[in-house]
């Protein structure tokens, strides 16, 4: 054989295993190894990101292939001293009719209030407002947007939502509407530690800190879900991505630009997996993206919310936020 030859496929070789870790552990045991993922971005060096609040730090990152891509990763400590979790809780006029509610398309027949819209920022600067000023008193650290909403588009005027599928906060129920479409649900317990599910169970839900419903699965036990071409996750968008590690230590926020020409164009299903496993992600959910993404943290001197993606995003219906409890 071509000596040239040999000495170009040993290096190629070596590269291989140095940039494509997964390719090369697979081809070491022949091929039959089906555990193994193969991530089309090089694992994230935590120890070289930015930290941003106690416990959490923050990775950016550019890609232009598929194509353009500006994307941000929060990784948040869930084992940090006093970390809590909370999320968007019940509107005053939880229950009462939705005002001037058109049904459209696949919406449901009736809509009801349960949350207020809100910025993700907002909804920053209301939860550390101290409590005599009318807000919460908390230590807040991050916050970013989650699940969807009816009634979409939104009517003019209207600062409502009626959250699809399950959201409960501090074991209270905030909605529970059935929709086949949805079935995925980000759920943190009492001892803060976090599930991916279908749903959670009635019984089970007191029990729950905070459970907000995305768009669907995207990861499971270390596996990427198939996404159908004409699904949430088909499309190319915004994102607003959440996973946790195999051992529940540290949650994964990933958010990621996107219908910004020459900036960043967004990302289909695959490509945000391909983000959380460099992350460390075991488990993940994808969340509502389009003009909802929006994810911040809260800059320690002005102690005001800094947002790291392009888009601060519009009013939502649901918001997580995690904070250092007093």
């Amino acid at each position: 054989m071509n000596k040239r030859f040999l000495v170009g496929l040993l290096v190629a070789t070596v590269v291989a295993s140095f940039w494509f870790p997964s390719y090369a552990a697979k081809a070491a045991k022949g091929g039959k190894d089906k555990t193994v993922q193969t991530a089309k971005i090089p694992a994230i060096d935590w120890d070289k990101a930015e930290a941003v609040q106690k416990g959490i730090k923050l990775q950016k990152l550019e890609r232009d292939t598929p194509q353009l891509m500006k994307i941000y990763v929060m990784r948040i400590d869930l084992k940090t001293k006093g970390l809590k979790i909370t999320g968007t809780g019940r509107d005053e006029h939880w229950g009462e009719p939705m005002p001037d509610y058109v049904r459209k398309g696949a919406m449901p027949a009736k809509c009801a209030i349960r949350t207020r819209r809100e910025k993700t920022t907002d909804f920053v600067t209301r939860l550390r407002k101290p409590k005599e000023e009318g807000g919460k008193g908390l230590n807040v650290l991050a916050a970013w947007n989650s699940g969807p909403w009816h009634p979409w588009p939104a009517p003019k005027g209207n600062v409502y939502a009626d959250p699809m599928f399950l959201s409960v906060l501090d074991g209270v129920e905030i909605s529970d509407n059935s929709d086949p479409a949805l079935n995925a649900v980000l759920a943190f317990d009492k001892k803060m530690k976090p599930a991916i599910l279908t749903t959670v169970p009635k019984p089970k839900r007191k029990d729950m800190i905070v459970v907000h419903s995305g768009f669907g699965i995207l990861m499971q036990k270390g596996k990427r879900l198939t996404f159908h071409p004409k699904s949430y996750e088909g499309a190319l968008m915004p994102r607003t991505a959440v996973g946790y590690s195999k051992d529940c230590h540290y949650l994964y926020v990933v958010s990621i630009d996107g219908r910004k020409k020459g900036w960043s164009e967004g990302a289909h299903g695959d490509e945000i997996c391909d983000v959380l496993e460099a992350a460390g992600a075991w488990e993940a959910i994808d969340f509502d993206g389009g003009g909802s993404q929006s994810l911040c943290y809260v800059d320690e001197k002005s102690g005001e919310p800094v947002t790291v993606c392009r888009s601060e995003g519009r009013p939502v219906a649901l918001n997580m936020a995690v904070y250092i409890e007093k």
